[in-house]
């Protein structure tokens, strides 16, 4: 290929990459690609030939930006610890300028992860990817070269911190979000006195399934159904009432803006997803592998759609309300409430808020890293990965008493 050649290429592909991120992989077609690149449609045919290749590309550019500013930031954590900045410090800061810097591209990767494991897209050695990461975060918090003890465990916690805290609206919520879980992870693993004391509380007890009435439930279905198809910007009015068989009138009565029918199915898949593996007959040690998998290692659907919505969040903030009730809020009360739930049944009682959102920051990048295995081999990585950090953060679980396995 001549220099021009591999000049469009690789203006086609940041293009990609950069309406990937904006809009998701359903916003990335030809045309659109070809409009922000400067190009005719047929020159994004003859580099990439099909929108498939165009996602592909966009993957790749994504990853290597992120790699590039790694590089950049390793070595300003390098000259931090030598004027002597602390560890966590170091990792706080550096995790929130990467969000900062990264926030639409990290949601956009792990969507082409998720279309990679249902088979429409091929992205190379993503494992390859991971490794690169587990070295990244492992120089900067100063635990070798990735190979050791905590290199390990602090990559996951800190990806994860990433990805929660970039379903946070506000942005110094964010920034301090990420702050509290690197210092709560430090205590943990170092088992220093908490900074802050943990209330001694009950796990919260999972609300039943919601109980709506038929007409109102067929709405809530068709907007789980739509979500699926083509993300959160697929809902209006007309789209819905076509799925569920009903007038367009009666969504209309039934919700009053399309934030409060997402977050009803936002919790109705909630209680599919989560809540009805923790209340039913799978062991806790099982949880995460019931949760997100089926039992060939496929992603469970209400886990894929859970996603949408989050990304949904991500792109659009005011999806996310303001105050009780809302997107957001919703969001939370998943995240904290589940995590108390599954850490008090494996024997782990007296956390907050905080040490709820660091299990959930850990189970996010332990989810995202198995999605990149096999699929014979993602539930049991994933629960043997579940169980070294939940040892590393709150001690060994208390012994099994021979039903989990």
């Amino acid at each position: 290929m001549t220099a021009a050649g591999h000049n469009a290429a690789g203006a086609i592909a940041r293009a990609a990459a950069n309406l990937c991120a904006e809009a998701g992989a359903a916003g990335v077609t030809v045309r659109g690609v070809a409009a922000a690149a400067g190009v005719a449609p047929s020159a994004v045919i003859y580099h990439f030939a099909n929108r498939e290749g165009l996602l592909a590309a966009a993957h790749a550019a994504m990853t290597e930006a992120i790699a590039e500013w790694m590089a950049d930031a390793r070595a300003a954590s390098a000259d931090g610890r030598g004027n002597g900045l602390s560890a966590e410090a170091l990792a706080a800061a550096t995790a929130i300028a990467f969000l900062r810097d990264h926030r639409a591209a990290l949601v956009a990767l792990q969507e082409l992860n998720r279309a990679a494991l249902r088979g429409d897209l091929a992205l190379g050695d993503r494992e390859a990817d991971w490794s690169r990461v587990v070295r990244f975060w492992s120089a900067v918090t100063g635990t070798g070269d990735g190979a050791g003890e905590t290199g390990p465990i602090w990559s996951v916690i800190l990806e994860g911190a990433i990805s929660i805290a970039a379903l946070e609206v506000d942005p110094i919520v964010r920034d301090a979000l990420i702050v509290d879980l690197v210092a709560r992870a430090g205590d943990r693993i170092a088992r220093r006195p908490l900074r802050t004391a943990p209330a001694v509380a009950p796990a919260r007890t999972p609300p039943a399934r919601p109980d709506h009435p038929p007409g109102r439930q067929r709405i809530i279905e068709a907007v789980i159904a739509l979500i699926g198809e083509a993300g959160v910007g697929n809902l209006t009015h007309r789209n819905i009432a076509a799925r569920a068989g009903v007038a367009v009138g009666t969504v209309s009565n039934a919700y009053g803006d399309r934030q409060a029918m997402i977050v009803d199915a936002f919790d109705d898949l909630r209680w599919r997803g989560i809540d009805a593996v923790i209340l039913g007959p799978a062991p806790p040690r099982h949880y995460l592998s019931e949760i997100v998998f089926t039992p060939s290692g496929d992603l469970r659907t209400e886990l894929a759609l859970i996603h949408a919505v989050g990304a949904a969040l991500v792109r659009n903030p005011d999806l996310g309300g303001a105050g009780p009730g809302g997107l957001a809020d919703s969001v939370r009360h998943l995240r904290e409430g589940m995590a108390e739930r599954w850490l008090a049944m494996r024997g782990i009682h007296g956390v907050d808020a905080i040490d709820a959102a660091l299990w959930v920051a850990v189970t996010a990048a332990i989810v995202e890293r198995a999605i990149c295995l096999p699929p014979a081999g993602r539930r049991h990585w994933a629960d043997r990965a579940a169980d070294d950090h939940l040892a590393a953060l709150f001690g060994p679980p208390p012994p099994s008493d021979g039903v989990e396995e």
